[in-house]
């Protein structure tokens, strides 16, 4: 990717962002956004993603909400 620009994906799950107003005890996770800009750049490129990520990284949240943002 080689861009430092935050994804809308990542920006939601950022520490300003609403997951982390709306739900306590929400941790924003840098290594998250990381993943989850990955995969908004594969999905809006059509390109695959191989990732690999270890326990406690949000793994489902990186790649559930841009996918969803991808669908709507």
């Amino acid at each position: 990717m080689g861009t430092s620009r935050k994804s809308k994906a990542a920006r939601l799950l950022a520490a300003s962002g609403p997951f982390a107003k709306q739900f306590p005890g929400f941790v924003p996770r840098e290594q998250q956004q990381t993943l989850t800009d990955a995969i908004s750049h594969a999905l809006s490129e059509s390109v695959p993603c191989l990732a690999e990520a270890g326990t406690g990284v949000g793994k489902t949240l990186a790649y559930l909400v841009p996918l969803l943002l991808w669908l709507a």
